[in-house]
């Protein structure tokens, strides 16, 4: 079946359409579309594809708000900030998006849907397939314009050789915390120690 074809995903486009940016909204799009791709190439069973694809969908429905709204919206769900996330507020909106959907959009409150966004950002060790399908989709949907996600892109879906595809999201799992680690390194920016500890358990994975 075709991405477009996809019943359950009929209702979501007016729902992000409605919360988001025109572009924000085209991202979070393609980045659904990209995660159907990989589901289907990783031979994901219909009832999980379906809750990675919604995720793809929803992971960044608060990403648009404010620092001042973030910190509020937090309150307001009993979120408690550690000094991890205050030194890295960018990455928010993955805790605060999960409770915003809990309460206003509760047909889509499942708990794996709900954990896909609260580690789509930072990812995390222990990832599941779905976890690492959205992670690796939102760096390398085909909206993104930067020549580290481009090349990412290619990676995945030309450079194959033939592996295991298992493997080879791995591969390329690791490769998209490498480039976010040594950005950040570059730019003297804090990094998440959820990134950290990601990034050094796919390193031992690949080995």
């Amino acid at each position: 079946m075709d991405f477009t074809d996809l019943e359950y995903t009929k209702e979501l486009y007016g729902i992000m359409s409605s919360e988001l940016s025109d572009g924000r909204y085209k991202h979070v799009v393609s980045v659904a579309r990209t995660a159907y791709i990989l589901c289907r190439q990783l031979s994901l069973d219909d009832e999980m594809t379906e809750k990675t694809v919604k995720a793809g969908f929803l992971h960044d429905i608060t990403r648009e708000k404010s620092m001042s709204e973030q910190l509020e919206m937090c309150k307001k769900y009993g979120i408690t900030l550690t000094d991890n996330e205050l030194k890295s507020p960018q990455v928010l909106h993955q805790l605060t998006g999960a409770e915003y959907i809990k309460e206003k959009y509760p047909s889509y409150s499942d708990e794996v849907i709900l954990d896909i966004i609260r580690k789509h950002c930072t990812g995390g060790v222990d990832m599941s397939t779905a976890e690492k399908i959205v992670f690796l989709s939102d760096y390398i949907e085909p909206e993104r314009y930067h020549e580290a996600c481009k090349r990412l892109h290619d990676f995945y879906f030309f450079d194959t050789n033939g592996e295991n595809l298992e493997n080879h999201l791995d591969k390329a799992v690791f490769l998209a915390y490498d480039n976010t680690v040594g950005h950040l390194k570059e730019k003297g920016a804090f990094i998440h120690p959820a990134t950290l500890s990601g990034w050094d358990q796919m390193r031992q994975i690949i080995k």
